[in-house]
């Protein structure tokens, strides 16, 4: 078999679940009324944008130190 064709596909996806990981964990540690809101409500609204905005501070951040 040829892995060399799959194995930037298979990074790619390995990177993207693992960053949605990360910002899943630090918003049920650090936004849990939040989480507990929109699991209630059954909204994923507010998750996304919660997600967005700590995607954003962190890419912010990063840039700064860069």
């Amino acid at each position: 078999m040829d892995f060399g064709r799959y194995s930037l596909p298979l990074t790619i996806a390995a990177v993207s679940t693992g960053i949605a990981a990360s910002l899943l964990i630090w918003l049920v540690l650090y936004e849990p009324v939040a989480m507990a809101g929109a699991l209630d409500q059954g909204d994923v609204t507010v998750v996304v944008e919660a997600l967005g905005r700590a995607l954003y501070s962190g890419l912010k951040t990063l840039i700064s130190y860069l």
